[in-house]
């Protein structure tokens, strides 16, 4: 007789979808919500970085079956420095957030309470938060793993589960699927389990981005790639440069 080993748990939830009749009757034609505020980091983030964080840690697993040291860094302005904390101390790991100097002090107190390592500010965007980790704090840790906010396979193949979830409690396939797009890794997720599906030629996606930092409306347009020179939406999180 022997004991299987216990299977690493998720660091996302399943999320209610519930219909709005507000909404629903202002749209005229039924309007159902997404819950994933419920998650334990309180976004949808927690399925992408979730997903991610899991996936390294399974990695580190010696052939004992005794895990590795590992120490996760995430850039962050906000929710996806959660996520990264929330996953890494579900899985019994510690988290450090880089944070840049603009990051609003009530998202900073937010990455504290969820029970980081540390946080720390540096650089004036994220993308100069990310930098210090990758040349400076990744080279003086050999245990140290860096966790992408939204560019990577594993954070598509996590955030894909909001679109399993969405068939299931739907039974069928929904007529437009609404969704934010800040880095794109929500929107990636969904256009590959719509595709999975069979879907993707039958359910219109609507990608929704603030005014002022809408690289990808204005990569759209323009046919490439387009790097915002500023963030202007009140949302700054939601910009890397």
């Amino acid at each position: 007789m022997y004991a299987e080993a216990p299977q690493q748990p998720k660091p996302w939830a399943w999320t209610p979808l519930i219909e709005s009749r507000p909404l629903s009757e202002a749209a005229g034609c039924r309007v159902f919500l997404k819950l994933d505020n419920l998650q334990p980091s309180g976004s949808f983030k927690s399925r992408g970085v979730g997903n991610y964080v899991l996936q390294r840690a399974a990695e580190r697993i010696s052939e004992s079956g005794v895990p590795n040291a590992t120490h996760f860094y995430a850039a962050s302005g906000g929710n996806a420095g959660i996520a990264c904390v929330h996953a890494a101390r579900t899985l019994g790991y510690p988290a450090t957030v880089v944070v840049p100097k603009s990051a609003k002090p009530v998202m900073i107190a937010k990455i504290w309470a969820m029970g980081v390592k540390q946080v720390i500010q540096h650089g004036s965007t994220i993308a100069e938060a990310q930098e210090y980790i990758l040349n400076t704090l990744l080279p003086a840790d050999p245990t140290g793993v860096f966790v992408p906010p939204f560019d990577h396979q594993d954070i598509w193949d996590g955030n894909a589960t909001v679109m399993q979830e969405i068939a299931s409690q739907l039974g069928d396939k929904p007529d437009v699927v609404v969704c934010s797009v800040g880095g794109g890794g929500l929107l990636n997720g969904i256009m590959q389990e719509l595709d999975h599906k069979k879907w993707n030629n039958d359910v219109q996606v609507l990608a929704m981005e603030t005014k002022g930092a809408d690289s990808l409306s204005q990569s759209l347009v323009s046919g490439q790639i387009v790097t915002l020179p500023k963030i202007t939406s009140q949302a700054t999180s939601l910009g890397v440069v």
